[in-house]
């Protein structure tokens, strides 16, 4: 991130450790410059994103999600991307709706439209998320919080956030059913 004048010299995983909020302080960026950032990274992964297959144990437990629950996917990613992604991966029939949801610090208002569209209560919810903002949404929503330790963020980060749920496999997600 050079021309945003920023130094990065931590690894990723160092970066996962401290999560979203503590990385922004370390490098102090300020929420603009981490939106311009975020867009920019966003582009590269929009670009290269067909190239990244989901790890093999995810898609051995969609199907038996896909069973027991209505299952729908919330991201800031496009919809259309999304879908390719899905379809060339073999998963498009496992979710009844993509969501786009563009608010970079909370996706509460895009789980309460789930929530509103499909009539669910929310506490019949659960929103598997990789980041802290993830269970701060699923909480404003009314909703289960469920983190997961092979995305995004690291261990920390995420259990500071005090989730209902962490899992550190894509099989502990059928505990929840």
């Amino acid at each position: 991130f050079d021309r945003e004048g920023i130094a990065v010299t931590k690894s990723d995983e160092e970066f996962r450790k401290l999560g979203v909020r503590a990385a922004m302080k370390e490098l102090k960026i300020s929420k603009v410059t981490l939106l311009r950032m975020v867009l920019t990274i966003k582009n590269q992964i929009h670009r290269r994103l067909l190239e990244y297959p989901p790890s093999s144990p995810l898609k051995k437990v969609l199907p038996l999600l896909h069973r027991h629950a209505r299952l729908y996917v919330l991201s800031t990613n496009k919809r259309d991307n999304i879908e390719k992604y899905l379809a060339q991966y073999g998963m498009i029939g496992y979710f009844e709706e993509i969501v786009e949801d563009h608010s970079y610090f909370g996706k509460s208002s895009g789980l309460s439209r789930i929530q509103l569209d499909h009539h669910i209560d929310p506490r019949d919810m659960f929103y598997i998320g990789d980041e802290s903002r993830d269970v701060d949404a699923a909480r404003k929503a009314g909703c289960h919080s469920v983190a997961v330790l092979w995305g995004y963020e690291g261990k920390k980060p995420l259990r500071a956030r005090n989730p209902d749920y962490i899992f550190r496999h894509p099989q502990e997600l059928l505990k929840l059913i």
